[in-house]
């Protein structure tokens, strides 16, 4: 759940070594996505939202990769 004044990877002095890395790895996924066709739908066209850090997540949504 969301916590006030929450900093993913920290910051200043002892902020996390691999901030770098996992924005290196985000933007490789980004491209290959890029190339791939895909389609993203609700499976009964309702909207299922859990709790989580950043708002809900939607529980009905399917990936469906061509």
């Amino acid at each position: 759940y969301e916590k006030e004044g929450y900093i993913v990877f920290g910051e200043g002095y002892r902020r996390c070594p691999g901030e770098h890395l996992s924005l290196i790895f985000l933007e490789e996924m980004a491209k290959s996505i890029k190339k791939i066709e895909f389609y993203i739908y609700q499976k009964n066209g309702e909207i299922n939202l859990l709790p989580y850090v950043w708002g809900g997540v939607d529980k009905n949504l399917v990936l469906k990769i061509k």
